[in-house]
């Protein structure tokens, strides 16, 4: 008598916690990384200005700032159009074309090495479209990234631990 292999695994509700909390772990570095490159970030806020063409005179800047706000700037400082990154395609398409010409999506604005006592060090990267991640340094694993534009909270794509990581394999 032979017997098939159970193909129709499911978690079980230990096996849910363990991904939860993994989620909930990834959830809390996440915020601990953002308040810690916050204060990387130059007193202005603006992590990158593109300096536009002059309209009628009137000098115009393009400036990608903390925590992932796209705004459009005349001479005196005065914000025109802003768009948080999340939504610079649908709000800011021309402007976002602008700033793409000059930097690609991933192009990292802000980088840091965050050191906590008796932890492994990480390296915090910032990117263009408004991205937090947060890598090993020393490894480059990927233990999260956030919203576009929302550095403190864990992207809903995120999945640093699934059901199948926590299935027995063979060595």
């Amino acid at each position: 008598m032979t017997s098939t292999p159970n193909t129709s695994l499911q978690p079980t509700a230990a096996a849910n916690y363990v991904v939860q909390a993994a989620r909930v772990a990834a959830q809390s570095r996440m915020e601990g990384a953002a308040q810690f490159l916050k204060l990387q970030v130059p007193a202005d806020g603006a992590l990158y200005k593109l300096r536009l063409p002059s309209v009628a005179g009137q000098q115009r800047w393009l400036q990608f700032i903390w925590p992932g706000v796209l705004q459009l700037v005349d001479g005196q400082g005065t914000v025109l159009k802003e768009t948080i990154a999340g939504w610079m395609e649908r709000d800011m398409p021309y402007e976002l074309s602008l700033l793409r010409k000059r930097k690609k999506a991933d192009a990292v604005l802000l980088t840091a090495v965050w050191r906590r006592p008796h932890r492994a060090p990480f390296r915090l990267t910032f990117d263009a479209s408004g991205v937090l991640r947060v890598c090993h340094a020393r490894t480059k694993d990927c233990y999260g990234y956030s919203e576009p534009g929302i550095p403190s909270v864990l992207s809903r794509n995120y999945t640093g631990l699934s059901f199948h990581d926590l299935l027995p394999r063979l060595q």
